[in-house]
Parts: structure tokens; C-alpha cells; sequence
């Protein structure tokens, strides 16, 4: 039990250490640092030890070591003490970001910036997909002859706007009419299912379903199949990965990381993936599909007061980071965020001719 409880207490300390300034860790300089207890020689033994069970590695001919990526995912799970935020700083964070959503009146990407700045890591969201947005109330707007502007208002405030052009011109009260309608079915559904259940009505009517019904599915149909249907990926402080001194000296790993960050359907995949589980997620190397550079992804779900998915929120950056802080972090933002949750409209234009 002894022997287990040193070698735990030795592979946390040369992770803090190797986190701390990225070299390898040598057993002298562990031991003078080490809360073991130990001699450098009986730490050299459990450093040993450690290699052969594949925790640590060692990158060149000197003494030292560093953790390998199954070691990372043992610290983290088991051993890292994560940094308490005090209630003055939590309340400093809360001002702040506070003070970003007066300026832009976006609550999600300006956690975003305020976590990248906080960590000085990237920080990224990925907001909703629209066939997960719950709606509320749906508005149909004449502005003018042959153009209608349809409304989704979504149960947290979010509006989504679309223009559509028409043939035949509509007036406002044939366009209430149509609205008084469509809002029977605007329950707080999701988009997805109440796009279905519209058009299960028009079908279950049949010949009895009349103009007022063929039009108005037809125009919120259009409307919502005009929105994006996956979630929008942002990134904020990309510059702070990129000139990272980890990855700066390696023109590989550099080029990897920009296709990484232009592409990015695998940071929107993995933020998909972290969507589904509940709390702080941490994902690295292979577990994240990110073998070719060394980057780390700490992300957790944003909900509402009510508890719905409002988008994720996270942290991107060398595996190399203060994840003892940056965890705190991101669960802290990650709920002010979703309990501020008052963003700003999503307009969506078109000019697209009625069939």
C-alpha cells in the first residue's frame, strides 16, 4: 500500500512538474521537489517502475522522464487537485463577462473570448444545432408586397429570422390567421419535431386542410429549412495555440494544427461528443482523434436555468496546460453563460421565389 501510495504521489509530482516548465523530470530534481518523503535514489526505482508500466517516458539519453498520454489521463481522473476559484474571483468573472454581454449581447461567444483570455488558451463553442432549438412562438411579418419575414423565437429568447419571397402577395390579416395556426403547435418542441408535426397535420387534413393551412406549413416549412442545421463552430484565441512554444520549433505539428483549426469539423465533433455527457469533459491525444499534434480539448455542456442545451463551451490547447485551473474555469463559464442566456437575433436572409 506504501509502495503504491509513493508511486502515485511520484508520477503526480513530475506531472506538475513536467506541466509547469514542458522538460523532462530527473529524479535529483524530484526530489527536492517531491511531497514523497523519498531519496532521488528510491525515486529513481519508482521512476522505473513507472516506465515499464508504460506512464512514463523517456525522450532522449538524460535521466529524465515525462508522463505519456495514458499517464496524463490517470492524473487528471485521479490525481490532479483542481484550484479552488474563490467566491471574489468567481464574482470578479461574473462582472466581467457581465460587462462583454452589455457590450455585444452575446452570452456564449463572449464566454468564449473571456475564457480564452483567462486560460490564454483558444477558447471555442459550439453553439446549438437548430433542430434541437425549442420554439416558442412563430411569427409571420408582411414587409412589403410579396415578402413575408418569419420569426422563430425560441423558449430562452434566441430569434431566428428569415426573408422569404412570395408570388402571390399576402395581407397582414390573412398572415395572423397563418400565425394563429402555426402557434398551436409551438409548444417548446424542438424544431425538428414540430417541422414533422406540421407537416403531419397538412397530411392528416388532407382535401379539408384548405389555403390557410397549405400555406402556413408551407411558409414555416421554407423558413426552417433555411436555417443551418448543425451547430456553428467559433474559435477565440487561435494565435494563443499557434504560438505556443510547444508547437512553435515543429513545422509539422504547426501545419497539422491550422488544417486542425480551418477545417474544423473535428473540434465540432468532439464538442459534439462532450454535448452528450453531463460536467467537464477532458479529451486528448488519440481518445480525441488528435494523434498528429499534441492538443488537449476541456469542454462542458452550457445549459439554461431549465436545463436545455444552449451550446458547449471549452478550451483548446497543448496537452501541456494548467489543468488544474483550467477545469475550474470552464465549469465556472460555462454555467454563468448559460444562466445569462439572453442572445442576440440570428438573421438569416434569402431571396429565393416561391415554388
Amino acid at each position: 500500500m506504501q509502495r503504491e501510495r509513493r508511486k502515485s504521489q511520484v508520477l503526480r509530482d513530475l506531472i506538475d512538474e513536467f506541466l509547469r516548465t514542458g522538460a523532462a523530470v530527473g529524479s535529483k530534481a524530484l526530489a527536492e521537489r517531491s511531497g514523497a518523503g523519498a531519496s532521488s535514489s528510491t525515486i529513481r526505482s519508482v521512476m522505473s517502475e513507472l516506465t515499464r508500466e508504460g506512464l512514463l517516458e523517456q525522450p532522449h539519453t538524460s535521466a529524465g522522464r515525462i508522463p505519456t498520454e495514458h499517464a496524463l489521463r490517470l492524473y487528471i481522473r485521479d490525481l490532479l487537485e483542481l484550484e479552488t476559484l474563490s467566491d471574489r474571483e468567481r464574482g470578479r468573472i461574473a462582472r466581467t463577462l457581465d460587462e462583454v454581454l452589455s457590450e455585444r449581447d452575446e452570452p456564449l461567444l463572449g464566454a468564449a473570448r473571456l475564457l480564452s483570455s483567462l486560460s490564454d488558451q483558444a477558447g471555442v463553442l459550439l453553439t446549438q444545432g437548430i433542430e434541437q432549438v425549442c420554439l416558442k412562438r412563430i411569427e409571420l411579418v408582411r414587409v412589403g408586397a410579396h415578402r413575408v419575414l418569419v420569426i422563430l423565437i425560441s423558449v430562452h429568447e434566441t430569434i431566428y429570422e428569415r426573408l422569404l419571397h412570395v408570388k402571390e402577395d399576402i395581407s397582414s390579416d390573412e398572415l395572423q390567421r397563418y400565425t394563429n395556426f402555426l402557434n398551436r403547435f409551438a409548444d417548446g418542441s424542438p424544431l425538428g419535431e414540430l417541422r414533422a408535426r406540421l407537416e403531419n397535420e397538412r397530411v392528416r387534413m388532407g382535401r379539408m386542410a384548405g389555403l390557410l393551412v397549405e400555406r402556413a406549413v408551407q411558409l414555416a416549412t421554407r423558413a426552417m429549412e433555411g436555417l443551418p442545421a448543425a451547430g456553428e463552430l467559433h474559435v477565440e484565441g487561435q494565435a494563443r495555440i499557434v504560438e505556443h512554444e510547444d508547437l512553435l520549433g515543429n513545422a509539422r505539428m504547426l501545419r497539422d494544427l491550422l488544417e486542425i483549426l480551418d477545417d474544423g469539423r473535428t473540434i465540432s465533433d468532439l464538442l459534439a461528443r462532450v454535448a452528450r455527457g453531463e460536467g467537464v469533459q477532458v479529451l486528448l491525444g488519440a481518445d480525441a482523434g488528435l494523434e498528429s499534434v499534441p492538443l488537449s480539448l476541456v469542454a462542458a455542456p452550457c445549459r439554461a436555468l431549465d436545463q436545455q442545451l444552449v451550446g458547449t463551451l471549452g478550451v483548446l490547447g497543448p496537452t501541456r496546460m494548467n489543468y488544474s485551473r483550467v477545469i475550474p474555469l470552464v465549469s465556472c463559464l460555462a454555467a454563468l453563460a448559460g444562466q445569462r442566456f439572453a442572445p442576440a437575433s440570428s438573421n438569416f436572409a434569402t431571396n429565393q421565389e416561391e415554388n
